[in-house]
């Protein structure tokens, strides 16, 4: 296993440029059954030290990080003690830790724009390690009153674009270890079979795959959820992933980075 690290990065794309590496890489990508444009995305999306903060750069590092785990050149497991080991790197985080992860290497601005709403409302519960929850998120991007720097909220989910948040709540009373989920639009909603229902891939941590083609164990990765709109757009309700049954009528929330 090696380290996605800035050197290991030179020396694969120096491989990539050599015919034989070139082949090598694509029997490993047939072997993992991932999508024929990986390879070339993996060449195209580069983490940056220093980067602009934007949607593209936010959505562009999460797609890396998908990207290094498929290659074996990272590690990741769900886990709500959100570890990060950089050096492997290995990444045992819960759906915040992931976002919050992204964030904080992205847009360290919009991440303290949210600490600082949590200190003014005093909005602490579920507030760990001094990075804000599922309910921070929600209450941020729902608060109106609220003027916003970084951020812009969402109303209407036909709106989404690749790098947009997306938060849903069971219960906005208290935190809770379930019934609360954040994840980021990694691809423009497309149409579904159903009337009122978008499918949308995002891109999240979880304990188990978003159905039966989502191939991770746990963890970070690439998967779809269904989501269902009202004729103004409104979030209303949530699958899992696009074939279940079950519909989620939490409480929804949806924003993007300026």
């Amino acid at each position: 296993m090696h380290a996605l690290n800035e050197a290991s990065l030179k020396s694969l794309e120096t491989e990539i440029a050599n015919k034989k590496a070139r082949a090598r890489l694509q029997k490993i990508i047939q072997h993992l059954g991932l999508g024929a444009d990986d390879l070339r995305q993996y060449q195209k999306f580069r983490i940056q030290k220093n980067p602009i903060a934007n949607r593209d750069n936010i959505v562009n590092f999460a797609r890396k990080i998908v990207l290094a785990i498929r290659l074996g050149q990272a590690e990741s497991q769900f886990s709500h003690d959100n570890k990060i080991d950089t050096s492997i790197p290995r990444y045992e985080v819960n759906c915040t830790g992931f976002i919050n992860y992204v964030m904080t290497s992205q847009h360290p601005s919009g991440m303290e724009e949210i600490k600082n709403y949590i200190r003014l409302t005093h909005d602490y519960k579920g507030y760990s390690n001094g990075l804000p929850r599922c309910l921070q998120y929600y209450r941020f991007f729902k608060d109106s009153k609220h003027l916003k720097k970084h951020w812009e909220s969402i109303y209407n989910a036909q709106h989404l674009r690749p790098g947009d948040i997306i938060v849903s709540c069971e219960n906005i009373e208290k935190v809770t270890k379930g019934g609360q989920h954040i994840m980021m639009v990694a691809k423009p909603p497309k149409p579904s079979k159903e009337m009122g229902w978008l499918i949308c891939p995002i891109y999240d941590s979880s304990r188990g795959g978003h159905g039966p083609n989502d191939l991770r164990g746990s963890g970070i990765e690439e998967g779809e959820i269904a989501i269902m709109l009202n004729n103004s757009g409104k979030l209303t309700g949530l699958k899992w992933f696009p074939e279940s049954e079950i519909v989620r009528s939490y409480n929804f929330a949806m924003a993007r980075v300026k």
